[in-house]
Parts: structure tokens; C-alpha cells; sequence
């Protein structure tokens, strides 16, 4: 795991910036399937949860730690 071998390598992870994103699935609810809906929380929510909780306790442990989550999305507007 990545932050396994950077918390090995670097010793502390100070600042976490989890900014991994997709817009996808884009467009009507009704045209994305259940792999499409997985697909965008693994890479909007899980991904992020499961790299912040890797570096957590070695920031707590430390006594310091930033974690910034950026989240970025396709704006759309309903029509009626």
C-alpha cells in the first residue's frame, strides 16, 4: 500500500490531500447502471476513507496532521 511504503520511506505524513475524482456517472439517474454508481463511490468516497484511515493513527501518534479533502464535480441543471 502507498502509504505503508511513504510512511517507511518519509517516516511522517504531515499533510494528506485526497483530490481523486469522477463526474461519472453524468446525466439522467436513470441511464447509469449499478457498476457505474459503484464505480463513482469507490473513486469519490472510498478511495479517500481508505487513504485517510492508512496515514491516521501515524498523525495522531505524531500529534500533527492535515487531511484536505477536494471534491470537484459536474454541475448540472434539471430540467423539467
Amino acid at each position: 500500500m502507498i502509504a505503508a511504503k511513504v510512511l517507511a520511506e518519509l517516516g511522517a505524513v504531515d499533510i494528506l490531500v485526497n483530490n481523486a475524482a469522477t463526474v461519472e456517472p453524468a446525466g439522467p439517474a436513470t441511464a447509469a447502471g449499478p457498476e457505474d454508481w459503484a464505480r463513482a463511490v469507490a473513486v469519490n468516497m472510498t478511495g479517500p476513507v481508505r487513504l485517510t484511515l492508512a496515514v491516521l493513527d501515524a498523525m495522531i501518534r505524531q500529534g500533527y496532521g492535515r487531511i484536505i479533502n477536494v471534491s470537484s464535480g459536474l454541475q448540472a441543471r434539471v430540467r423539467a
